[in-house]
């Protein structure tokens, strides 16, 4: 959802969900990964055409989850990884009519994520090094 402060500076709030499964051997599940994020996009219309570049920064919440199942001792557990990010994207919007957008990009995020819970319990594992997030995504932009 975004707010065109002006033509070319757009101020915008999203959210993105992807899924990932587990590549750990006698683990089976599936991770989570959410992003919470604010920011703000400046565009660079190019004189007669319909491609439109972009650049933006955000800063916001991303959390990485799972329920992952033991299958050699049986056992369930919920594991949650949390933090704060900033990050910096970029891509290229085409318009397809005056209110439609196909958009493509790339968006990469960096931070920790301290708050880690099992099974609801917070944990204290030490200070964790940096994270890094990179997104590719393709979607439409209306503009009513």
């Amino acid at each position: 959802m975004g707010y065109r402060v002006t033509p070319r500076l757009l101020a915008y709030a999203g959210f993105d969900l992807a899924k990932q499964a587990i590549d750990v051997t006698g683990l089976e599940g599936d991770f989570g990964l959410t992003h919470l994020e604010a920011g703000a996009r400046l565009s660079f219309p190019i004189a007669r055409s319909k491609a439109v570049p972009y650049v933006g920064l955000w800063a916001g919440r991303r959390s990485l989850s799972t329920t992952v199942d033991n299958f050699d001792t049986g056992v369930s557990s919920n594991l949650s990884m949390s933090g704060m990010a900033v990050g910096a994207s970029g891509g290229v919007q085409v318009f397809v009519s005056p209110k439609l957008a196909l958009d493509g990009g790339v968006s990469v995020g960096i931070g920790r994520m301290g708050n880690i819970k099992v099974d609801g319990e917070r944990q204290d594992w030490g200070t964790l090094d940096r994270t890094t997030t990179t997104r590719i995504r393709f979607g439409a932009n209306w503009y009513p």
